[in-house]
């Protein structure tokens, strides 16, 4: 492969993955696009410095981070080579820590084989998912058969009525035996409840416990159920800890012995 064949390669899968994500970080990038590389970060820079030079992304600075997006050459570019729609979103950046706790999940799934929808690719219509039960699910993981990974991100303290919309969500639409359609020939295989932080996961889980112990949730839902805890800092690097649990297999099992 020549130099220009490969610098034209990572051109591209950056502007793909940035089209696809709405903004990402130069880490994120280096994740996706130089995922084994020793060097991914400065490879990235390099990479991204020739698409400035050409005007098809842009850095956004937020609260001294810079955040990779498309320009508008960048857009139609993306539109004509990938077919891939990038439509305006006004929540835009957001809040920066809960988009990025979703961004890289996904890119983890990304790396480990699996297709993916994003915050902005449902948010924008672009999915095959976008509101179902007055929620609006914040990524998706694609298991094949058109079934999906509904990602709930938790970032934060939530009331306990908000928390219990998810708890009453999970027992109204999760069924292993005959899964709910969320969406045209889409289907809810589990629910991912994404956090940055292990108090916030465990508020929920105690609230799930008490439907369970009511007998309002049975084994089979709680087996659909996962968790990751992934934190992510104000600099929105990719998480020091990571781990991805399953509610029944890996919480209440092991406590019941």
């Amino acid at each position: 492969m020549t130099q220009i064949t490969l610098y034209t390669e990572k051109s591209d899968a950056i502007l793909y993955w940035t089209g696809r994500f709405g903004w990402l970080t130069i880490p994120m990038l280096a994740e996706l696009v130089y995922t084994y590389h020793s060097q991914k970060d400065a490879l990235t820079r390099r990479t991204l410095n020739r698409l400035l030079a050409e005007k098809l992304v842009t850095l956004s600075p937020l609260n001294h981070i810079r955040l990779v997006t498309l320009t508008p050459k960048g857009i139609r570019r993306v539109a004509e080579q990938f077919n891939v729609n990038v439509y305006p979103d006004r929540k835009r950046f957001g809040n920066p820590i809960h988009r990025a706790v979703e961004n890289w999940r996904l890119i983890d799934a990304i790396t480990e084989g699996f297709e993916v929808y994003t915050e902005h690719e449902i948010y924008t219509r672009s999915a095959p998912v976008h509101i179902f039960a007055e929620k609006m699910p914040d990524g998706a993981i694609d298991l094949g058969n058109q079934h999906l990974v509904w990602l709930e991100a938790e970032n934060a303290y939530k009331s306990r009525e908000e928390r219990q919309r998810i708890v009453s969500f999970c027992q109204k639409h999760l069924n292993s035996e005959d899964p709910t359609p969320i969406a045209p020939n889409t289907y809810l295989a589990r629910v991912e409840l994404v956090s940055t932080n292990n108090a916030a996961i465990k508020m929920l889980i105690e609230d799930i416990l008490v439907w369970h112990k009511a007998k309002h949730m049975g084994k089979k839902q709680l087996s659909l159920i996962n968790f990751s805890i992934m934190e992510i800092n104000k600099q929105l690097r990719r998480p020091n800890l990571s781990k991805n649990f399953n509610l029944w297999d890996d919480w209440i099992v092991p406590r019941l012995v």
